[in-house]
């Protein structure tokens, strides 16, 4: 479990939150030429889907592992992350459909220009969560090496 959650980690953070070196950062998107958007957004919503159903696969979700990862938090406090990701991912979500339904260039412009907003949000919000996921994997398998 510990394998996979490191490995969903790291690949959310090469497809997000790497800056240039990431397909589907705030500056890529960015440097996106409108006639490619369409494309660029819906490559990110399936890599998105895929991290999740990776992440679903490796039952990272499930409270054994979660406890595994997390040390006991403060009530609420698990709620509130989780929340908090749900709430960016799904204006990440709704941005990203405009782009896609949109019906000429200006209609483009305006929803790429929400698209970006909304994908910087979600960058802000998830980089440090994924930080501290990795941290805690990494620090567990420190633990499981070095037998602690």
């Amino acid at each position: 479990m510990l394998l996979k959650a490191i490995t969903v980690g790291l690949m959310y953070r090469s497809l997000f939150l790497e800056g240039n070196a990431s397909d589907f950062s705030p500056e890529a998107i960015r440097a996106t030429l409108p006639r490619d958007l369409p494309a660029a957004t819906s490559e990110l919503l399936q890599e998105l889907d895929y991290v999740l159903w990776q992440s679903e696969q490796a039952e990272l979700d499930k409270s054994k592992n979660i406890q595994i990862i997390w040390p006991p938090q403060q009530r609420g406090e698990l709620e509130g992350r989780l929340r908090e990701w749900n709430n960016v991912k799904s204006d990440l979500e709704a941005s990203a459909r405009k782009v896609l339904r949109a019906a000429d260039d200006q209609e483009l412009q305006l929803a790429k220009n929400n698209f970006e907003d909304c994908l910087s949000s979600f960058y802000s919000v998830t980089a440090p969560m994924n930080k501290e996921v990795l941290s805690r994997v990494l620090k567990q398998l420190d633990n499981i090496v070095h037998g602690n």
